[in-house]
């Protein structure tokens, strides 16, 4: 939302606002949505965009659909956990 608040200060017309949900979210961010959207919808900017990585071809079983799952299904952590700049999670 500070991001939001943000372009309205600046003038900043976004053509796309995104959420990634990655599956891990409390109910409380999902149900913050809303309020959020009705901000952009009041200054003219457009409607938050929820978007998720979903796998198709799974290395490992059983298949994941959150962060955490595909931590514990491929039995690691992500990258940045050991210092590396990869971010193979973020790109998800």
């Amino acid at each position: 939302m500070g991001v939001m608040v943000g372009f309205v200060h600046r003038n900043i017309r976004p053509d796309l606002i995104l959420f990634a949900g990655v599956g891990e979210e409390k109910d409380e961010t999902y149900g913050y949505l809303h309020i959020a959207n009705q901000y952009a919808r009041h200054h003219g900017l457009p409607d938050i965009t929820t978007v998720r990585y979903v796998p198709k071809n799974f290395k490992n079983w059983p298949p994941y659909y959150t962060l955490e799952q595909n931590s514990l299904t491929n039995g690691t952590l992500p990258s940045i956990s050991f210092n590396f700049q990869f971010k193979s999670c973020s790109k998800k």
